[in-house]
């Protein structure tokens, strides 16, 4: 039993570092994770690794080729819809309910995060750069997951929050290496965030679910632009190859 437990231990351990490695952006899209690596890094063997990812295969995080590997999967245009959709389903309802159930320790979570998120874009904005990324990017984001995190938790839901945050992972990876963050996506974040608080602070829960649903139509229109971006681009790629081969 005890061996059981440690297995167990080292699964969920090699489960959340390859997640938060995965979030924090260390690989791109496609790119190839190392079992080998991931244990090395922890300091563990390599089948809990195996086993963390084989979890995060079925769950669509990562994908496997036969002989070449595991990599980082890049959802195509449907997917991105559908992950998006789910969510509009199910943190609108979330966050009515947490709007009905939160508590002032909550609350007041929920304003530390957003301030952090505030403090990163008005630094960001200072900076003179025209796309947030580095230290900044990484405190606002976080601040975002957390704020997020706070409000599916606190809807006491379990089912709702599990398959939320695992959707939320997929589309803050793609989001990560493919999202422009300029000044006026921030502040569109910014606004929707700040206004999903006011309404929970005045305990107005279709006010706070509309800006919820609005936030998340805008972040599904942003990867849907991106998405289209990248295809039209490696379309004029595949089109020039296709040139230069006909002038040889």
């Amino acid at each position: 039993m005890a061996n059981e437990g440690n297995a167990s231990f080292l699964r969920h351990e090699a489960y959340v570092h390859i997640k938060e490695q995965l979030v924090a952006g260390k690989w791109g899209l496609n790119d190839r994770i190392s079992e080998k690596t991931v244990a090395d890094e922890l300091g563990i063997s390599r089948t809990p690794v195996r086993e963390a990812i084989r979890k995060m295969i079925i769950e669509g995080l990562l994908y496997q080729v036969p002989s070449s590997g595991t990599f980082v999967t890049k959802p195509d245009r449907q997917s991105i819809v559908e992950m998006f959709e789910v969510r509009l389903a199910l943190e609108g309802m979330a966050v009515e309910k947490a709007t009905e159930l939160i508590r002032a320790p909550e609350v007041r979570e929920l304003l530390r995060h957003f301030t952090v998120m505030r403090n990163a874009g008005r630094a960001f904005r200072d900076s003179g750069e025209s796309y947030m990324n580095g230290e900044i990017l990484e405190r606002f984001l976080a601040s975002d997951r957390a704020m997020h995190k706070v409000l599916l938790l606190t809807s006491d839901n379990r089912l709702a929050s599990n398959i939320v945050q695992n959707g939320r992972i997929q589309t803050l990876i793609y989001g990560l290496h493919t999202y422009d963050r300029d000044l006026h996506h921030i502040a569109i974040t910014l606004r929707a965030h700040g206004r999903v608080l006011l309404a929970i602070k005045q305990r107005d829960a279709s006010s706070a679910r509309l800006w919820m649903e609005k936030h998340i139509r805008n972040s599904m229109c942003d990867a849907l632009r991106a998405y289209d971006r990248q295809a039209s681009a490696a379309h004029r790629s595949s089109q020039g190859d296709l040139s230069n081969t006909d002038m040889t």
